[in-house]
């Protein structure tokens, strides 16, 4: 009887050690997981209210997450030692590797970033000179055009004025004619 029991110990010790390291191993993830959005931010700056939810919707999946850990490892039972792993866990990883993590991959995404920025600039600038020379060609024939067409409108406007008047004169009404 006094093995069953010890064996029982035993395997209960193997089975919390288990839990205990299930959290610890979540901390880490968690956190690791958040580098990522710490990572996003410095390549791309956040106001802070988009800083502010992005971080709420972060911590809900994340205590979904936990919730889920907890259940498939330990049928349910929040024990505080779980919550003191995932809390050792997280603070491991930050002190450990993670300010370097996310300095090293921010730095490496912008700098791959100005690279494709130089590439599309370069590709880019061909295009951007034609397209100004053809607005200001476009520009110049606009300008000839609109002289042209309001040279044309006075020449009308004076025939017209002309026709009006003769017109006018036959049927011996004057008050087309202009005042002089």
């Amino acid at each position: 009887a006094d093995c069953l029991n010890r064996g029982d110990s035993v395997e209960e010790i193997y089975q919390e050690g288990k839990f205990f390291l299930a959290s610890l191993l979540s901390g880490i993830a968690i956190l690791f997981l958040y580098d990522f959005l710490r990572i996003f931010r410095c390549v791309f700056p956040h106001k802070k209210w988009v800083i502010f939810w992005q971080d709420y919707f972060f911590w809900v999946l994340s205590g979904f997450f936990v919730f889920l850990m907890v259940y498939q490892v330990n049928e349910g039972n929040i024990r505080s030692f779980a919550l003191l792993g995932m809390g050792l866990g997280m603070g491991m990883y930050h002190l450990g590797p993670s300010t370097a993590w996310v300095r090293l991959v921010s730095r490496a995404l912008k700098f791959v970033l100005r690279i494709f920025r130089q590439i599309y600039n370069f590709i880019k600038s061909p295009f951007v000179f034609l397209s100004k020379k053809w607005k200001v060609k476009k520009k110049k024939e606009t300008e000839k055009i609109c002289k042209i067409l309001e040279k044309a409108r006075k020449k009308s406007y004076t025939k017209k004025n002309k026709t009006l008047e003769g017109n006018c004169e036959e049927m011996g009404d004057d008050s087309f004619t202009k005042s002089e």
